[in-house]
């Protein structure tokens, strides 16, 4: 039986063990049955978490990743509230500092939901506040639920929950794309047999602490610059766009050879028949220029599929980080 989440914060993907992401993962399964399958006829509101409620404060823009949350806790029967553009909204524009905000903050909620482009100040709001807390994104670093939802699709897509001997390429920017961090982490955790690659211009080839990490734990090819080579072979193939808000001010130089490069990492629906039509495709959105709409109508381009197992995956997290049953 896994240990309860109850009253947890969660940073990063590695915050919950084998038994635990199984035990949301299977809660998650339960609630997609009853509010996604049936389009029409689901219900509104449970009542399980009736009169508490959850702040989501987002200094990043955000659409899946807060309005999933927000849905998802009024499925629960709870009260939500986004503030978005929270730098300008809050006190912080007045100078207060992230543990500060942590600190005032959990007095008025029940759950806290944060995501920020510092690293840093995800993880200080946190260890300052005294209530159930989810990282929502922080900078180039992690998006655990991105990494959880992308799990329960693969399951639902793939019908297993064995991905030993599973090979998956990362496309497009795994230096700054934390939804990659996330899930790369969970399936190297807990499938050795995971054979993994990066496939992206070199100057967005990830640290080489993540590649250390990830040989030690699982089959990792390493990475490459050529699209094709890196599609070839693969089951999965998890495209980012570019995360051009991450360096595009501080490091212009890169920004103008990146977009020169941009041409060469388009994914569309000759490249796909021509090298692996059998690949499934996933995105954790939004995209640019990077996958071609024309896609859209494969049978296995499961990334609006993907988007929509964002609620009930953040309905089991906070089901459980609240309430045992």
């Amino acid at each position: 039986m896994a240990a309860s989440l109850v009253g947890r914060k969660l940073l990063s993907v590695e915050d919950l063990d084998p038994d635990q992401t199984r035990e949301v993962l299977d809660l998650a399964h339960e609630y997609h049955m009853k509010f996604v399958v049936p389009q029409l006829t689901r219900p509104r509101r449970l009542d399980i978490l009736t009169g508490l409620d959850m702040i989501g404060l987002f200094y990043e823009p955000s659409s899946r990743t807060a309005l999933s949350f927000r849905r998802a806790a009024m499925n629960l029967g709870m009260d939500a509230a986004i503030v978005f553009e929270a730098a300008e909204q809050t006190s912080k524009a007045k100078g207060e500092s992230d543990a500060d905000t942590g600190r005032i903050v959990s007095p008025y909620t029940d759950f806290l939901v944060v995501r920020s482009p510092v690293v840093e100040a995800v993880r200080e709001i946190a260890l300052a506040s005294n209530i159930p807390f989810v990282n929502a994104g922080n900078g180039d670093d992690e998006h655990p639920t991105q990494g959880w939802l992308d799990q329960l699709t693969l399951e639902r897509e793939l019908k297993t929950r064995d991905f030993n001997g599973l090979k998956i390429a990362f496309l497009g920017d795994p230096r700054f794309a934390r939804s990659i961090h996330s899930l790369a982490k969970l399936l190297a955790l807990h499938y050795e047999g995971v054979e993994m690659t990066f496939v992206a211009p070199e100057k967005l080839w990830p640290q080489e602490e993540l590649c250390q990490w990830l040989s030690t734990r699982c089959r990792f090819k390493g990475c490459v610059a050529d699209l094709k080579a890196g599609l070839e072979g693969v089951d999965v193939a998890y495209i980012t766009r570019i995360q051009a808000e991450r360096f595009r001010d501080s490091q212009p130089d890169l920004f103008e050879q990146l977009q020169a490069e941009r041409p060469k990492f388009r994914v569309n629906n000759t490249l796909i028949e021509q090298v692996n039509p059998d690949v499934l495709l996933m995105h954790p959105l939004p995209r640019v220029d990077e996958l071609d709409p024309d896609v859209d109508t494969r049978k296995k381009a499961a990334y609006f599929r993907q988007a929509a197992n964002g609620v009930p995956l953040r309905m089991a997290l906070i089901h459980r980080l609240l309430q045992d049953d």
